[in-house]
């Protein structure tokens, strides 16, 4: 059965490494129709790592955003915001700074809701300094998680939807670590959400 499908065009290319800066993500503007399977570009071949078989690049509707190396973004107004990891396999991950989505750059400043929510194998997260906002309950699951790096210097704001509630695991805060700037160590102990951490050192 045909469907219809944008076709997007990747013209860079992205770090996600531990300390990585940026990622690129050029999107071409054509619409074609096609089988899926049929373009080397869009083979949507399912792996451990990309259950969706989502080429890089493709916009998924049901994912609200942009697909790339295992994640999806999302522009909004002049800023991108981090969707979702999108691999149930990922033990690390890091968010790039910014996305270039259609030739446009935008900083990566907020994670959305539940953005890694049940990503059980991640240990370790690198969340970049552009980051300004997290939404609810965005690590919840993350069982594993055992180190959290914040480069932002300013503590990002954390949605905490109830009285109680935290923006991550309590074995996260109990046992693992945060890492921060140096000179951002007593900002992010008296923030709320990250005050929490039991373990909160230098970068």
């Amino acid at each position: 059965m045909k469907v219809r499908y944008f076709l997007f065009c990747i013209a860079a290319t992205v770090c996600m490494a531990v300390g990585s800066t940026s990622c690129t993500i050029n999107i071409g503007d054509d619409e074609e129709e096609s089988f899926l399977g049929q373009n080397p570009n869009n083979p949507h071949n399912p792996t451990p790592e990309n259950p969706g078989g989502f080429a890089n690049g493709e916009y998924v509707e049901g994912r609200r955003g942009y697909y790339f190396n295992g994640a999806f973004y999302m522009p909004n107004g002049n800023d991108a915001t981090f969707v979702r990891l999108d691999n149930p396999e990922a033990t690390t991950f890091s968010i790039p700074e910014s996305v270039t989505i259609m030739g446009k750059t935008y900083p990566v400043t907020s994670i959305a809701e539940q953005a890694f929510g049940g990503i059980q194998k991640l240990t370790a997260v690198t969340l970049p300094a552009t980051i300004k906002t997290i939404g609810p309950i965005a690590f919840v699951g993350c069982e594993n998680l055992k180190e959290v790096k914040c480069l932002a210097t300013t503590p990002p704001v954390i949605d905490i939807p109830w009285e109680g509630a935290s923006g991550f695991d309590w074995e996260l805060l109990e046992n693992g670590k945060l890492y921060v700037p140096a000179a951002s160590i007593d900002a992010y102990k008296a923030a709320k959400g990250w005050k929490e951490f039991k373990n909160i050192v230098s970068l």
